[in-house]
């Protein structure tokens, strides 16, 4: 990461300003290399930071979009796994389904715990759909005075895609949800944790 190629002027502008005073080898010794190296990762630590602040501020969309293309990323593998976990599953009729929550929770209260699971998929999905919209508000903004409004556009397209995968994801754990909680088993569930 220290030598990246994005990286590497800025690596040796830095270890040359450090260690161009300490060439002779009467100087060095082991106070005054730890010195010098600690004084070498502080600077490239602090030019570093300030290259970020100075492309972030200078070039918004170039930050903006490495973010939202790790975000989008990130949301699309979790809602390809959600598919595979849950479309098949709201397929099935409710006697397979009740079967499938019998042998996959063998633990107390199966039917509790899997809707609890479907519940905590479904808050997942929605902070991600909230987070979605916002970045898809941000864009418009951000085009307006960008470098490169067509990799805007290109992200806003890939934004609103994966917004419609995240609408059918919820619809279908929202279903998923309302049937469990219909089964007179998760009421039962309910009823003996009460007690």
């Amino acid at each position: 990461m220290l030598f990246t190629k994005k990286n590497r002027y800025l690596t040796y502008i830095t270890l040359f300003f450090c260690f161009s005073n300490h060439i002779t080898a009467a100087y060095i010794t082991k106070k005054n290399t730890l010195l010098s190296a600690l004084a070498a990762i502080t600077a490239y630590c602090a030019i570093k930071t300030m290259s970020q602040l100075y492309t972030s501020y200078y070039y918004p969309e170039e930050a903006f979009t490495q973010n939202c293309n790790n975000n989008y990323t990130k949301i699309s593998r979790e809602a390809q796994n959600c598919l595979k976990i849950y479309y098949t599953v709201c397929q099935l009729s409710d006697l397979d389904l009740k079967e499938i929550i019998y042998t996959q929770n063998r633990e107390l209260y199966p039917f509790l715990r899997y809707q609890e699971a479907i519940a905590q998929e479904l808050r997942k999905f929605t902070t991600y759909s909230a987070s979605i919209q916002n970045e898809l508000k941000t864009i418009p903004s951000i085009k307006a005075t960008a470098r490169y409004p067509q990799k805007l556009e290109d992200l806003e397209n890939h934004g609103k895609s994966i917004e419609k995968q995240i609408h059918f994801i919820t619809t279908l754990l929202t279903i998923l949800n309302q049937r469990i909680l219909l089964f007179t088993e998760y009421q039962e569930d309910c009823a003996h944790l009460m007690h």
